[in-house]
C-alpha cells in the first residue's frame, strides 16, 4: 500500500472519494437486483441483506467508513443518524434574554428557566430526539423568536418547534404567547404541523408521561 504524505492531502481526498463512490455504486446495484427480483416475483419488497462489508443501504456506506476516511470524503447520501449528528453539532444563536432566570440544569448540562422545561429537555434526551433550547428563529417577516425547543424529526429530517406555556393562569403571559402563536401562523408555522404546544397552570400540572407517549407517535 502506497503511503500518502500530508502534502498530498488532495490526492488522498480524490482516492478516498473514488473508493467511496465505487462502494455506493456496488450497493445501489445490489439494491436494483433485489427490486427487479421482487417485481418479477410479484412480491413485496424484501429486506436488503448485508453484503460482505456489512453495508445495507447506500446511505450506510458513509457510516461504515473509518473516522479518518470520513474526513476525506464528501458523502452523496447519509443516514438519518448521521444527519441528526451533524444537525446537533451545528452552531446556533441562543437567547440572551435574562440569563439569570436559567437556574435549572438538564442532563446535557444546559441551563433552562423552569422545572418543566428541564423535565421536557431530559425526556427528549432520553428518547433520542435531537433538540436545541431557545435557538434563534428568524421568521419570514424578519421577526426573531426563540422557541423553547427546536426539534429534529430524524425520520423525516423536518424541524419542529415546541413552545411550553407554563403560566396560562397569568393573563399578561397568556396574551403575549397567543400573539406569538399568531405570529408563527402568519409565517407558516402551524399547530399540528410543525408546532407543538404544551400547557400548564396552577392546579393543572404538566403530565410528562402522557406527553412522551404523544411525542413517540409524532417523531
Amino acid at each position: 500500500m502506497k503511503y500518502i504524505k500530508k502534502s498530498d492531502f488532495k490526492i488522498a481526498q480524490e482516492l478516498a472519494q473514488k473508493d467511496y463512490l465505487k462502494k455506493i455504486i456496488d450497493v445501489a446495484q445490489e439494491e436494483l437486483k433485489i427490486v427487479k427480483r421482487a417485481i418479477g416475483a410479484g412480491t413485496n419488497f424484501p429486506k436488503t441483506k448485508k453484503d460482505n462489508q456489512g453495508i445495507i443501504t447506500p446511505e450506510a456506506v458513509y457510516d461504515s467508513l473509518k473516522k479518518e476516511r470520513k474526513i476525506l470524503v464528501s458523502p452523496l447520501l447519509i443516514s438519518d443518524e448521521e444527519y441528526a449528528r451533524r444537525w446537533s453539532e451545528e452552531q446556533f444563536r441562543i437567547s440572551t434574554y435574562k440569563p439569570e432566570e436559567k437556574i435549572y440544569t438538564t442532563r446535557r448540562d444546559e441551563m433552562v428557566r423552569s422545572k418543566s422545561e428541564m423535565v421536557i429537555a431530559d425526556m427528549y434526551f432520553e428518547i433520542g430526539v435531537p433538540y436545541r433550547y431557545e435557538c434563534e428563529l428568524r421568521l419570514k417577516s424578519g421577526v426573531i423568536k426563540y422557541p423553547d425547543f427546536t426539534l429534529l424529526n430524524k425520520r423525516t429530517r423536518e424541524v419542529i418547534y415546541h413552545e411550553h406555556l407554563g403560566r396560562m393562569d397569568d393573563e399578561k403571559y397568556r396574551k403575549k404567547n397567543l400573539r406569538k402563536i399568531e405570529e408563527y401562523r402568519r409565517n407558516g408555522i402551524f399547530v399540528g404541523k410543525n408546532l407543538i404546544l404544551t400547557f400548564e397552570e396552577d392546579g393543572c400540572p404538566f403530565n410528562i408521561r402522557e406527553f412522551e407517549k404523544s411525542i413517540r407517535e409524532i417523531i
